[in-house]
């Protein structure tokens, strides 16, 4: 339980949601029935029709983006696109080949928005009894959570005590040591630029701050009379990078989930939402559940009671946000849907490129 609640507090943070759910451009998921032994990668084990349909449409690729080793996804293509196509009419077109299962957009998830207002202490470890929870545990290293966000600073000297290493990999040799999929990572991994670097473009870029911040509250490095202590004390963190370089936009979603999965975490921290329901979605959090998997996400900042994803998909707890005092904070969105409520304004944490605190 303690693991669980050291995400719950840190999930509730920087860079807006709008109301509509959005979609990334040029892009769809297609799944296969269960059943179907072609590939649709490969050209000649398309049907005749098929092919027709991918010519007409401009369909410039198609991928298999998932590596677990689960029925549903291995069976879930991404479809992308040279030009832009009434997407709404493919998913029309293709759903009746008999082979496919159904085809979806692929949600577009962005990080969720609280004013920034420096606090004085950390009222938040008060208010959840930390230093009671202390008296019981205080922390292991065998206890992994996947940090999947914007970037995290590895090098912030409140942070880097408590950053994974990979074992099996050997650093900098260009070999995928451990045959996981992914090439050199030793410290996590980039799903949004597909490198082995986790850390901001820049560590004084306030587009990249927002992972760091996270980091800080869940698994600070504890006891070491540096900036500020963390909930869980001293756990591992694994960093996982979803945010472009270019723009820090969040392409890298639900490839950093199945990053975090692939390296074995305990727990999974998002906090960041979009878009609407996805299915393709739901089959990887089924597959976390199957794990053993904790997953934790925000609920939402736009003062709500309309679902949140991924917070609201089955197998991820939900979130919500409280304020001094122990009441709901004003942008925090509420209903059926949220499982918990935490801490989660002015929450005083790590920044990237430097020990400063900040309150989010």
């Amino acid at each position: 339980m303690k693991g669980i609640l050291s995400i719950l507090i840190c999930l509730i943070a920087v860079l807006g949601f709008t109301q509509s759910p959005t979609y990334i451009s040029g892009e769809l998921y297609v799944k296969t029935v269960n059943t179907y032994s072609g590939n649709l990668t490969q050209v000649k084990d398309r049907e005749e029709q098929l092919s027709k349909l991918l010519l007409d449409y401009n369909v410039s690729e198609v991928i298999k983006p998932f590596i677990l080793q689960d029925e549903n996804l291995q069976h879930t293509y991404l479809f992308k696109f040279s030009k832009s196509v009434d997407e709404l009419k493919f998913i029309e077109a293709i759903e009746k080949f008999s082979f496919i299962e159904f085809s979806e957009r692929v949600p577009q998830m962005e990080f969720f928005y609280t004013p920034n207002d420096l606090h004085p202490n950390q009222w938040n470890l008060v208010t959840i009894q930390a230093e009671q929870a202390w008296n019981i545990t205080q922390g292991n290293a065998n206890i992994k959570i996947g940090m999947v966000d914007d970037a995290v600073l590895l090098s912030h000297e409140d942070l880097q005590a408590v950053i994974w290493t990979n074992p099996n990999e050997i650093s900098g040799n260009g070999i995928d040591d451990d045959n996981n999929g992914y090439v050199d990572d030793v410290n996590g991994w980039d799903t949004a630029d597909n490198d082995n670097n986790p850390n901001p473009l820049s560590s004084t870029n306030s587009y990249f701050t927002h992972g760091t911040h996270c980091s800080g509250i869940a698994a600070a490095t504890t006891d070491n009379n540096i900036g500020i202590a963390s909930i869980s004390s001293n756990v591992t963190l694994v960093p996982v990078k979803i945010g472009t370089d270019a723009n820090s936009s969040l392409t890298g979603a639900l490839a950093g989930v199945q990053y975090a999965i692939v390296a074995g975490v305990d727990v999974i921290s998002m906090s960041w939402g979009g878009g609407g329901y996805s299915t393709t979605y739901q089959n990887m959090f089924d597959y976390a559940y199957n794990q053993g998997i904790t997953c934790v996400a925000a609920a939402g900042n736009s003062s709500t009671s309309i679902p949140m994803y991924p917070a609201a998909y089955n197998h991820v707890i939900s979130v919500g946000s409280t304020r001094n005092g122990d009441v709901v904070s004003s942008f925090s969105n509420y209903g059926s849907t949220i499982d918990v409520m935490a801490p989660g304004s002015s929450i005083w944490s790590t920044l990237a490129g430097s020990i400063l605190l900040m309150g989010i």
